[in-house]
């Protein structure tokens, strides 16, 4: 009994963890992507600008 009860426990939790650690890593990315994304618009733009 007890045993069952910790391993339905634990599985959630597993299951939350692995989801926080790929979202984590899917929204880092997007981050990453957006940061450099918005930076060469604006360098293009200014460069553009500067011509």
């Amino acid at each position: 009994m007890r045993g069952r009860f910790t391993r339905d426990v634990t599985i959630p939790y597993l299951v939350a963890g692995l989801v926080t650690l790929v979202t984590g890593l899917f929204v880092e990315r997007i981050m990453i992507v957006w940061t450099v994304g918005l930076a060469v618009f604006f360098g293009l733009r200014w460069w553009l600008g500067a011509m």
